[in-house]
């Protein structure tokens, strides 16, 4: 047993079959992995390759803002809030007419936080579902992807979303809307998160993360943290995987050629 799970010889987790190594984003992950079983030796952190164009936007500094800020015609003095809209319609998880009348009331709640409000669509999703209730908030549709924009924000906005990983590797204060009481679990490793589990807690806390200064501060050095063991974050993560290969492919030829010179001709 091990933290209370039994240990099997190839666990069904990630990590656990018949390949000598597995590739991981983070320590985080890869104590996940050593916990469902897999073993240590073969996990290799290399980061998320999809990132590494990310961190060097992010180096770019304080022309990202503003030219997102310029592109969308928003106000550079005002707070920035980035949407990635919850998508229950689209994974039939609420009727359409409840998912829109709920989404009007979510823009409602971080408009009236007086930030500006830029909102990102699932690529799955379709801009015509949406621009109506976006315009009549006074909210603006993002044209390009979240990636894009997210550097931006001063606060970022999501249901239960593997993006709010890039959120934390950018320490962008976040709050999840937690309809379903799924984020705790599914975020348990990281630490500066804010949870909205009822729909009413949303201004509220957005103007918290938006507005408290000894707030904000805190959750950024919390989610700094937790980042340092999620992601490298340091625009390596290809290099890392293609060095990685390169050597373990080179060490085998050598391996070979090694056994085979040592053998009688």
């Amino acid at each position: 047993l091990q933290h209370g799970r039994v240990r099997m010889p190839a666990p069904w987790s990630y990590g656990g079959g018949l390949t000598d190594y597995a590739a991981v984003f983070g320590e985080i992950d890869r104590d996940r992995c050593i916990t469902d079983g897999a073993p240590a030796s073969k996990l290799i952190v290399v980061g998320q390759c999809a990132l590494d164009a990310l961190y060097q936007r992010v180096r770019q500094g304080p022309p990202t803002r503003a030219a997102v800020v310029q592109r969308y015609g928003l106000d550079g003095d005002r707070r920035l809030i980035v949407l990635a809209m919850p998508q229950y319609a689209e994974h039939g998880l609420h009727p359409r007419r409840d998912h829109l009348l709920e989404t009007e009331r979510l823009l409602a709640d971080l408009k009236g936080t007086g930030a500006d409000v830029l909102v990102s669509l699932h690529p799955r999703s379709k801009p015509e579902d949406y621009a109506a209730i976006v315009n009549s908030a006074g909210a603006v549709l993002a044209r390009e992807p979240l990636i894009e924009v997210l550097p931006a924000a001063d606060l970022f906005v999501a249901a239960n979303s593997s993006t709010v990983r890039w959120s934390v590797l950018l320490r962008i204060p976040t709050l999840i809307i937690d309809d379903f009481g799924l984020g705790a679990q599914q975020f348990s490793s990281v630490n500066g998160l804010d949870y909205a589990a009822k729909r009413d807690s949303v201004r509220s806390l957005a103007n918290l993360l938006l507005h408290d200064g000894s707030h904000r501060a805190e959750r950024v050095a919390q989610l700094d943290e937790s980042a340092r063991r999620l992601d490298p974050f340091d625009g390596g993560s290809c290099s890392r995987i293609i060095d990685f290969i390169f050597n373990k492919c080179h060490a085998a030829i050598q391996d070979v050629q090694g056994r085979s010179l040592s053998s009688p001709s």
